[in-house]
């Protein structure tokens, strides 16, 4: 309960509340919100990449990492774009990069055919330099 005290002189200028209980509540509320909040995760794209059992890291700094995320869809350094557009943007990082090496990430599951297609696309730029990113192969009991 609020209870104001008031002297016997005083007028109603002079009346003042205790803000302290309310600026304790405002600060753990704000506490609270700040520690439940979700912020933004990266989106990772989960993919099941081919079992290989001899395989060695790209070293080299002069990389085009593509992804091919979908049938439709594939990623050009992150930048996600229609297949249709794939060999203009595959045409700007040819002119950002020179003569890069192209490696390949995809899906365990995508069909072969859009694997086809993108290779045919990338041979058609004079992209020969590839590398196919794949796990390493689990070691069997």
């Amino acid at each position: 309960m609020l209870r104001l005290r008031f002297s016997a002189g005083s007028n109603v200028s002079s009346r003042s509340l205790d803000m302290t209980p309310m600026i304790d509540v405002v600060f753990l509320l704000l506490i609270f919100f700040i520690l439940t909040s979700v912020f933004s995760r990266p989106e990772v794209l989960d993919l099941m990449l081919p079992e290989a059992a001899e395989s060695r890291p790209e070293n080299r700094t002069d990389v085009i990492h593509l992804t091919i995320k979908t049938a439709e869809h594939v990623l050009v350094e992150d930048q996600e774009i229609p297949m249709s557009r794939l060999s203009d943007a595959l045409v700007r990082q040819l002119e950002k990069k020179g003569n890069p090496v192209v490696l390949l990430s995809a899906d365990q599951s995508l069909p072969f055919q859009t694997l086809v297609s993108v290779l045919d696309r990338l041979q058609g730029l004079g992209l020969a330099d590839l590398s196919i990113a794949v796990a390493p192969r689990s070691p069997r009991p």
